[in-house]
Formats: structure tokens, C-alpha cells, sequence
């Protein structure tokens, strides 16, 4: 094949690529407000038209387009949805599952204190095959970086949460606990111990669903 075939060649092979990736993009259908799904969100093509007496909650601000679950540019007219498979929501449109900021916070693990330890215990010859269970008082576990949404006051109880942790003065869990079939798991004023939650094979009520046999 001579020079000048190949690069008609990738021309073709270049163009067709395009084509069909802008096939596809404009095979993607909007989302129809008679779709079951958006029935049950009350999605609205038009944010305009939400009924304020069904959904009180909504704002003339709240639109897919600054939606966490947008997933098109700021720019776009309309983006896909992790809500609606296969289809794209109007920018200026809107539903009930709407979050503007989804992200609360961030639980971290810091394995760094714990390497450092054991680097340390080797380089003294003081290590020792053991179980470590080390969490939040250790440094090794953290809640950060808690969204500005969330108020002051609820804020200042994650603080004294995280406090009460690290100095003992908090049990995370302390009876009376019931799982979400109904089952007492603690019993009243019975503080969790390691036995305890190495055993734990259920789901505290209000969580729904069922842990597989």
C-alpha cells in the first residue's frame, strides 16, 4: 500500500470513527416524563414546570445542569444520568433524586502510623507476629473533609464524636441494639466488645436488606 493510500486510508478509518461516535451520542433519546422512572422522580424536562405542592422542597435553582449526578458538561444542553440508562436529561430539567452535594465526607485509613511502627520494631528487633487493631485513637482511621453543607452545630458532633473515640469516653456501640429483623444483638447498657464485633453478621434496623447465607 503506497503512502498515499495509507493516509486516505486513516482519513476513512478517522472520519467513520467520528461519524459513528456521533451516531451514537444522537442516538441517545431524552428522557420522556412519561417514562416509568421518571414518573416515580417526577422528572421534569423543564424546571419550571415542577409541581410545588407535590415537591414543597424544590428551588428555582435546583436543576439537572448543577446536579451531582449530571454527568454532562456545565456547558451541554443535556448529559446522561446514572438514573436513566441509555437516555439524557435537559440541562434545565429536574427530579426529586436531585443532589447538589452528595459528598458529605471522606473516611480515611492512614496505614502510614502503622508502617511506621513495624518499620521501627524491625529496625529494633522488637517486632512480633500479633493482631493490631488500631482505629481512630491510633491516627490510623479519620472522618475529614466534611462538606460545607453540612451545619455547624452537626459539625461540632463529629468533632466530640471523633474526641469521645480517641479517649474512650465514647462507645460506638452500646445496647440496647436491634437488628433489622426485630432481634435483640446488645442488650441494654451492654458496650460492644472484640468478640462482639468479630461477629457481627447482621444489619442494625434501618438499614435495609439481607446479609447473604
Amino acid at each position: 500500500m503506497s503512502n498515499t493510500n495509507r493516509r486516505t486510508f486513516m482519513m476513512q478509518v478517522v472520519a467513520g470513527g467520528s461519524a459513528l461516535a456521533a451516531s451514537r451520542v444522537m442516538a441517545q433519546a431524552a428522557v420522556a416524563e412519561t417514562d416509568a422512572n421518571a414518573v416515580s422522580l417526577g422528572y421534569k424536562a423543564d424546571a419550571t414546570k415542577v409541581d410545588a405542592k407535590k415537591y414543597p422542597a424544590h428551588k428555582p435553582t435546583q436543576m439537572c445542569g448543577n446536579c451531582a449526578l449530571f454527568q454532562g458538561k456545565p456547558t451541554d444542553a443535556a448529559g446522561n444520568c446514572p438514573l436513566f440508562a441509555g437516555k439524557q436529561v435537559s440541562a434545565k430539567g429536574w427530579c426529586s433524586a436531585y443532589a447538589p452535594k452528595a459528598h458529605l465526607g471522606s473516611a480515611v485509613l492512614n496505614w502510614a502510623v502503622y508502617y511506621e511502627k513495624v518499620v521501627n520494631d524491625v529496625m529494633n528487633k522488637t517486632w512480633k507476629t500479633e493482631d493490631t487493631k488500631w482505629g481512630t485513637k491510633e491516627g490510623m482511621n479519620d472522618f475529614v473533609k466534611i462538606n460545607d453543607v453540612v451545619p455547624e452545630d452537626v459539625k461540632k458532633l463529629v468533632e466530640t464524636a471523633k474526641a469521645g473515640i480517641k479517649d474512650g469516653t465514647l462507645a460506638v456501640f452500646k445496647g440496647p441494639l436491634v437488628d433489622n429483623t426485630g432481634k435483640e444483638v446488645l442488650a441494654k447498657d451492654a458496650v460492644a466488645d472484640d468478640a462482639w464485633n468479630s461477629k457481627v453478621n447482621f444489619f442494625l434496623k434501618g438499614v435495609e436488606g439481607k446479609l447473604p447465607n
